[in-house]
């Protein structure tokens, strides 16, 4: 066993994967509030059109973001406001695990935290921060993982490695990018990881 990027490289495709030929990516959050994202051709660089990047584009002028967001929200209106209102009415679990299992998936990945740093499980890395605790009040990730490993389909997880507004990274003490991993990335990705293992 060695620990080199050759060796990771070489590693062969697991075989139920190739097998799977079919997989759900679900890509959920705060941003799902206000859904918007203006057209590839209204914005300069066509992969910032994306409504997951709401609070990145809001927080860095681009324009179609912006003049959404005052229009529809007002200019004093923080991204952080939409947890409250973010209530994830329509989540079923066991309905969407039977819908994906009909179509034949064969696994699912969820985003668990994208860039905005809101978590869709219980995080004591991310207290305040987390579908658990405010929005939903629901830990997305394991119940839906839950409900689609009852009917075979495996699980997967997505995280995003760095935060837009975590203080190491942009406040104060910017570009702590190390402290960031070793006081916060690591361990709630382990945290994670271990809210999924069922023992």
């Amino acid at each position: 066993m060695t620990d080199s990027w050759k060796a990771i490289d070489e590693r062969p495709i697991p075989s139920w994967y190739d097998q799977a030929k079919l997989g759900i990516f679900i890509h959920w959050g705060l941003y799902s509030v206000p859904a918007y994202a203006p057209r590839r051709e209204e914005i300069e660089g066509s992969g910032m059109t994306y409504s997951e990047w709401y609070a990145y584009q809001i927080t860095h002028g681009c324009k179609p973001f912006v003049d959404f967001h005052q229009r529809v929200y007002g200019a004093d209106f923080a991204y952080e406001e939409f947890a409250k209102q973010w209530k994830a009415e329509l989540f079923r679990p066991e309905e969407w695990a039977e819908l994906f299992a009909q179509t034949g998936a064969g696994y699912l990945a969820i985003v668990t935290k994208h860039h905005d740093g809101f978590c869709l499980f219980p995080s004591t890395y991310s207290p305040n921060w987390n579908s658990s605790v405010i929005g939903p009040c629901r830990d997305i990730t394991g119940e839906l993982l839950d409900a689609c490993e009852k009917r075979g389909i495996r699980r997967g997880v997505y995280y995003s490695l760095t935060e837009w507004k975590h203080p190491l990274i942009t406040g104060e003490e910017e570009g702590c990018y190390e402290r960031y991993a070793v006081e916060k990335m690591i361990p709630e990705l382990k945290e994670l990881v271990l809210s999924l293992i069922h023992i």
